[in-house]
């Protein structure tokens, strides 16, 4: 299930810094996602979404270090990761089904998988339009409840977390949709996927 948990980046970051805790501690099971914090820019991934440079263009995204960078109207923030990274920046389609970001996954049948991600709005605190909504997709099936995004940024990250378990599969195709089909308040950042073995 994708559940909604509010976290602050900068105390987050904080006491890792000062634990030295790293992104995957010891004994942790490996990412499988090839570039799930964005560092890579825009590759391992695909989109049914238009890369593009600045905002303006529905149904397109952004790689970059703040969603201010692109779009003046939006948030100032830093990416999840480490507050000085790249993010995705999302800015929502008007069609259905479309995934903004989908990767091809291999998997050991009989396995249970957790898959989870970081997302924030980045309009501006005067929007009170309907919340974009974030819906797991994995080998063309919804995983879970969508992840419900504020309508504008509320200063925190919010993870979506959701299991899955293989069967006999050996390729997860996973796969973020917004279910959200207008473009007003329709914007968005996503950082830090992962999937592993649970």
């Amino acid at each position: 299930m994708i559940g909604l948990r509010p976290r602050s980046h900068a105390t987050l970051a904080a006491c890792l810094f000062l634990l030295g805790v790293g992104a995957s501690p010891a004994g942790a099971a490996a990412n499988l996602i090839v570039n799930g914090n964005f560092s890579g820019g825009n590759s391992g991934f695909s989109s049914g979404y238009t890369y593009v440079n600045s905002c303006g263009e529905y149904g397109a995204y952004m790689i970059a270090k703040s969603p201010f960078a692109v779009c003046a109207g939006w948030a100032d923030i830093g990416d999840h990761t480490s507050g000085t990274g790249k993010m995705m920046i999302v800015d929502g389609a008007t069609a259905p089904n479309i995934a903004f970001w989908s990767e091809d996954v291999a998997v050991s049948p009989g396995t249970e998988y957790v898959l989870k991600f970081w997302g924030a709005s980045v309009d501006p605190a005067s929007y009170t339009k309907p919340s974009p909504r974030i819906q797991v997709y994995i080998n063309g099936q919804p995983v879970g409840r969508p992840l419900t995004l504020p309508p504008h940024y509320d200063g925190q990250w919010h993870e979506g977390t959701v299991r899955w378990s293989s069967g006999g599969n050996t390729t997860a195709t996973i796969s973020l949709v917004d279910l959200k089909q207008n473009w007003d308040g329709n914007d968005f950042v996503i950082d830090d996927i992962s999937f592993r073995v649970f």
